[in-house]
């Protein structure tokens, strides 16, 4: 420049001499420009997905990055698997363990380097149950403990139905009192805080102890007389062990719940049963009176239909059974010891006969297999209704020939009150008083009361 500002300098002489000739000589200036590159700024960001929004561990988040400015990132994720990455978007990360974990992302360039913390805590799986023991027996009252068996649950609020106490908040709850008979439950809500659960069990609880008993007599002796034998019938509610005792008389099988009493002799005795549940016992007496033996059966109120009442009343008696068969129960081929014919509903004629007798009135009724043979007498001669009626054992029937007294040929009509006397071939003898002729149409009948000997 100086060389060069030189040569014109001499070319064109002093600036007063370039002034005087009017020449305007430029000034060339060269600027240099320096030019700086500029810092790109990082910004950091993700965000964190619960799958199924589910915080109970096992616990599966996905993440993404929402990072800007920055060329490398390193994610950590305490107690996760995997434990680290260096991906821009990692993949999904898994939490085993219940606690707080904290997620980082470090994001930078060659100029910055920013960091963010992300603070969640994991719950425990809910793991409920719990069992209700009994304590002794299930008869009221009932005592039950609870264990709970509940994993990963931070809260319990127990109900109990019917219960003492009612509810509670405790993780292990008190003995539980139940009174009242019947099915109860018992249930158990649970929470870690943001999930719940419910689950529940049902114990019975049976009736207090009550006791009592019946006396039951056998077939053969409803008339309690002497010798007796029936069953000693435990009506006990919530009784577990039994203990029978009698002041005369056998006991079949003093310890078992029902049993047999007998005894030989008539007279009053008192029958004692003490049950025993566990949790008390109970004590129950009652006095039977046991009648001198009559050698005689009273039956009263005994219905017997006329011909076409034959299905539907009966017209068959069994002294065995003591009771009234109709032709379906003949089916089953009993022992039959007497047959009424009777016309009806006016029973202008009627007769009792024999169940294997050959005549025109027994064959209008089906064959009885194996009959056997029974005398009547239906001619009211020897015992009057008055002396049937003051008849209290078999003395009357002893002295009276019943068999030679069998004409097959008597009847009689509808008069009451009747006298029929009977014997069978076994030797029982009987009476029979008709007191009522009931006119009913096809259904007509007859009422009567028959006493008999006991076989």
């Amino acid at each position: 420049m100086k060389e060069h500002h030189h040569r014109q300098m001499s070319k064109f002489g002093n600036s007063a001499v370039r002034k005087s000739i009017g020449i305007v000589v430029p000034v060339v200036i060269f600027l240099s420009a320096c030019f700086r590159e500029q810092a790109v700024p990082v910004t950091v960001d993700f965000s964190v997905t619960v799958d199924d929004n589910d915080y109970s561990v096992p616990v599966r988040i996905s993440l993404k990055n929402f990072s800007t400015g920055a060329d490398r990132c390193h994610w950590t994720f305490d107690g996760g698997e995997p434990a680290a990455s260096d991906n821009f978007q990692p993949a999904t990360v898994t939490y085993h363990r219940a606690g707080t974990y904290v997620i980082r992302l470090e994001a930078w360039n060659d100029d910055e380097r920013k960091v963010k913390d992300f603070s969640m805590s994991l719950d425990s799986a809910i793991s409920i149950g719990f069992d209700a023991e009994i304590a002794v027996n299930a008869i009221s009252p009932v005592r039950a403990f609870i264990t709970n068996a509940t994993r990963g649950a931070v809260s319990c609020l127990w109900t109990f139905d019917g219960g003492e106490p009612a509810v509670s908040e405790s993780y292990a709850p008190p003995p539980v009192v139940f009174t009242q008979p019947g099915d109860h439950t018992i249930r158990l809500h649970v929470s870690n805080g943001r999930e719940h659960a419910t689950t529940e069990k049902t114990i019975q609880v049976l009736p207090p102890m009550s006791i009592g008993f019946s006396v039951e007599p056998s077939f053969d002796d409803l008339d309690m007389e002497a010798p007796w034998t029936g069953t000693l019938r435990n009506g006990t509610v919530s009784g577990l062990t039994y203990s029978w005792a009698a002041t005369s008389g056998a006991l079949a099988e003093p310890q078992a719940e029902n049993t047999q009493w007998s005894i030989d002799t008539p007279g009053t005795y008192t029958i004692t049963l003490e049950a025993d549940n566990g949790k008390e016992t109970q004590t129950s007496e009652r006095t039977v009176t046991i009648l001198p033996d009559s050698h005689l059966f009273t039956e009263t109120n005994v219905r017997l239909g006329c011909t076409t009442a034959h299905a539907s009343i009966g017209c068959f008696y069994s002294c065995s059974l003591r009771k009234t068969l109709t032709q379906r129960d003949m089916d089953a081929s009993p022992s039959v010891d007497l047959v009424f014919f009777g016309i009806g509903p006016l029973f202008p004629y009627c007769r009792f006969v024999s169940p294997d007798a050959d005549e025109p009135e027994i064959i209008v009724f089906d064959e009885i297999v194996g009959a056997g043979k029974t005398f009547v007498v239906n001619k009211q001669t020897v015992l009057t209704a008055g002396e049937f009626d003051a008849m209290t054992t078999d003395d009357p029937l002893l002295g009276i020939d019943i068999r030679s007294m069998d004409t097959g040929d008597e009847s009689f009509a509808a008069q009451t009150p009747y006298v029929v006397l009977f014997e069978t071939d076994a030797g029982r003898k009987g009476a029979i008083k008709i007191k009522g002729f009931i006119a009913e149409g096809n259904n007509s009948y007859i009422l009567a009361d028959i006493k008999m000997q006991k076989q």
